[in-house]
C-alpha cells in the first residue's frame, strides 16, 4: 500500500494545490528510509558520520513559478510511517540556497564546508524529530547560491520575495499536503523551528502567516537583515580606510577581552553592566589602542540612526558587543587588508543586489539619503520587526526567543530592541504567550557554552499541558565542559516574575559559565 500510495506521488500537482501565486508542484523523488543505522552521505563529511531513525518516506520536490525566470522552490518534507500528526518546518541559514536536512539534528554548513553535528539544542546523539514522530520540511527559499553570500539571486522579484517570505507559506502547503496523501488527513499542529536566517523566518511566519503556524521557537533571529547589512557595510568601509589602520591585531583583540572582563569584574555576560560600563571600558582601551582603532571598534559597536524610519518604524540598528571582546576574530580580517569575514562580503551583497538590485551598481556610491525609497522597499519586504502579533495571540500561539550573549554575527541588542517593543504593545499580556532568553556563554551555534536541551518538548509542555516555561536548564555540549548545567530565565534574565527568588543573587547567575 505505501509503496502505490509513493508511486502516486511521483506526478505533478497543478497550481491550485497552494494558496499563493504558483507554477505547480512536481515531485522529483521519494524515497523509504528504513529503520536502523544510515551514512549522512553529506558532500563535506571527512568523518563519515551516521545516524540512527525511525522508518520513514522522504519526499524532495520543486514548486514552481509563475514568473518563467524564477527559479524553483525546491523543498523536502520527511513522513515517519509512526506520524503523531504533527509537522514541523525547519528555517535556514545565512542566503539560504540549500535545503536543511529534514531527517537529522545537523546541518552542512555550505559556508565554513564542514558538517555541524548540532541543531539549536539537540546533538547527533539524541533522538531525531522523526524518530519522535513529527514530519518534517525543508526548503531551499527559492534559489541556489553561486558561492558564500551570494545574493545575485535577488534579482528576480518573485525570487526576492520568495526568499523574504512566500516560500514558507508555500513550503508549509506542499508538505501538509504530502502528509495528508501518504496518512490521510491533515496536520492537526503546525510549529516552526529556526535559528539565525531561520530565526527571521521564525518571525515572518508570526507575524505574516499566524493562521498557519500553532507555535514557534526562534533562535537567534536575523530580525533587521536590510538594516544589518548597511551598518556592517559602512563598518567594513571605516575598517579599511586609511590603509587599514583601524585594524585590530590577535594582541589587540585579546587586549580588548582582558579589559571587558577587568571592568566586568570578570563576568561580560552580565549584559547590563557590561552596557553600563561601555564608557569606562573604552576609556581603558584607549590607553593602549590607537585612535583609528577606537574609531573602528566605535563604529562597530555604537548604534547607528537612520535619517528616516524603515519598516515598521524602525531608525535604530544595534550596534556589536566587541567591545566585550565578543566575535572580534570573526568580525575583524587576518589582516588590515583584507574585506572581512563574516558580515562585510555579506553586507555588500545586501546592498548591491537587495537593496539597489542592479548588479553594475558601484557600491562606493550607496548613500543612505540618496537611497531612501529602495531601502525602505527592501526594509519593508525582509525585515522581520512588526511587533503587531495580535493575531498569533488570539489563536493561542506560543513563541520562544532565545538569544547568545556572545553572538558575534548577530547582536543579541536587535533581538533585545524587538521583545521591547513587544512589551510596549502587549504589556504584561506578552508573558502569556512569548518567552525570550538571553544564554550566557553562547555565540552564532559556537562559544563558551553551546547549548542542549530539548526546546520542542519545552513547547509542546506550553501548548498541551500549559506548563509555562520559566526557569530552564541547560547543557554545555562542549565536551571539555563536562556536560555542566545552567539555568536560564525570561528576559531580563533572573527570576523576575511575580517577585519571585532573590533578585539580587539571582542576577550573578551569569558567572555559572565560568
Amino acid at each position: 500500500m505505501l509503496i502505490n500510495t509513493m508511486k502516486d506521488l511521483m506526478k505533478k500537482y497543478d497550481n491550485t494545490i497552494l494558496t499563493l501565486p504558483n507554477g505547480g508542484i512536481t515531485i522529483t523523488s521519494v524515497k523509504y528510509v528504513p529503520e536502523g543505522e544510515h551514512s549522512c552521505e553529506f558532500e563535506y563529511d571527512p568523518d563519515h558520520l551516521t545516524y540512527h531513525t525511525k522508518g520513514f518516506v522522504s519526499i524532495q520536490g520543486a514548486i514552481h513559478g509563475c514568473d518563467k525566470e524564477a527559479t524553483d522552490i525546491c523543498f523536502e518534507v520527511a513522513v515517519p510511517d509512526d506520524w503523531n500528526g504533527k509537522l514541523i518546518q525547519i528555517g535556514g541559514g545565512g542566503f539560504n540556497g540549500i535545503i536543511r536536512p529534514c531527517h537529522l539534528n545537523s546541518f552542512v554548513d555550505i559556508h565554513a564546508k564542514k558538517v555541524k553535528t548540532y541543531v539549536y539544542g539537540r546533538t547527533m546523539e539524541d533522538p531525531t524529530l522523526v524518530s519522535d514522530g513529527y514530519a518534517v520540511c525543508s526548503t531551499d527559499s527559492g534559489h541556489k547560491v553561486k558561492f558564500e553570500w551570494d545574493a545575485s539571486w535577488a534579482l528576480n522579484p518573485e525570487v526576492l520575495r520568495n526568499h523574504a517570505f512566500e516560500h514558507l507559506k508555500k513550503t508549509r502547503e506542499a508538505a501538509a499536503f504530502l502528509v495528508s496523501e501518504l496518512h490521510g488527513k491533515l496536520p492537526e499542529m503546525t510549529y516552526f523551528f529556526g535559528g539565525s536566517e531561520g530565526g527571521r523566518e521564525a518571525l515572518e511566519v508570526v507575524q505574516r502567516y499566524p493562521e498557519d503556524y500553532n507555535s514557534v521557537i526562534c533562535f537567534f533571529p536575523a530580525i533587521n537583515i536590510v538594516t544589518k547589512g548597511i551598518k556592517d557595510f559602512f563598518v567594513g568601509k571605516r575598517l579599511l580606510e586609511n590603509n587599514g589602520a583601524a585594524w585590530l591585531s590577535p594582541d589587540d583583540r585579546a587586549y580588548v577581552k582582558q579589559v571587558a572582563s577587568d571592568v566586568c569584574n570578570g563576568d561580560v555576560n552580565d549584559w547590563k553592566c557590561a552596557l553600563e560600563r561601555k564608557g569606562e571600558i573604552f576609556e581603558k582601551l584607549a590607553l593602549k589602542l590607537t585612535p583609528a582603532q577606537i574609531k573602528g571598534l566605535r563604529a562597530l559597536t555604537d548604534d547607528m540612526y537612520l535619517p528616516y524610519p524603515v519598516a515598521n518604524g524602525v531608525r535604530k540598528i544595534p550596534g556589536y558587543l566587541a567591545y566585550l571582546g565578543i566575535g572580534l576574530d570573526l568580525l575583524y580580517p587576518s589582516s588590515p587588508f583584507e574585506t572581512g569575514r563574516e558580515m562585510m562580503p555579506m553586507a555588500s551583497d545586501t546592498v548591491q543586489y537587495i537593496i539597489m538590485r542592479d548588479p553594475s551598481f558601484d557600491t562606493n556610491d550607496f548613500d543612505v539619503e540618496k537611497y531612501k525609497e529602495k531601502i525602505i522597499e527592501a526594509s519593508e519586504l525582509i525585515d522581520a520587526t512588526n511587533p503587531d502579533i495580535s493575531e498569533f495571540k488570539l489563536r493561542g500561539g506560543k513563541l520562544i526567543i532565545l538569544h547568545g550573549m556572545e553572538d558575534e554575527v548577530i547582536t543579541p541588542l536587535s533581538t533585545i530592541d524587538y521583545y521591547e517593543s513587544l512589551q510596549a504593545k502587549f504589556g504584561d499580556e506578552l508573558d502569556d504567550f512569548v518567552r525570550f532568553y538571553l544564554i550566557p556563554g553562547y555565540g552564532h551555534n559556537i562559544g563558551r557554552f553551546i547549548v542542549r536541551h530539548d526546546f520542542i518538548e519545552t513547547l509542546e509542555n506550553w501548548v498541551k499541558n500549559d506548563v509555562v516555561p520559566e526557569e530552564l536548564i541547560i547543557e554545555d555540549v562542549i565536551p571539555e565542559n563536562n556536560g555542566r548545567t545552567i539555568p536560564i530565565y525570561p528576559y531580563p534574565g533572573y527570576p523576575h516574575y511575580k517577585g519571585s527568588g532573590d533578585k539580587n543573587k539571582a542576577e550573578n547567575y551569569y558567572k555559572r559559565t565560568k
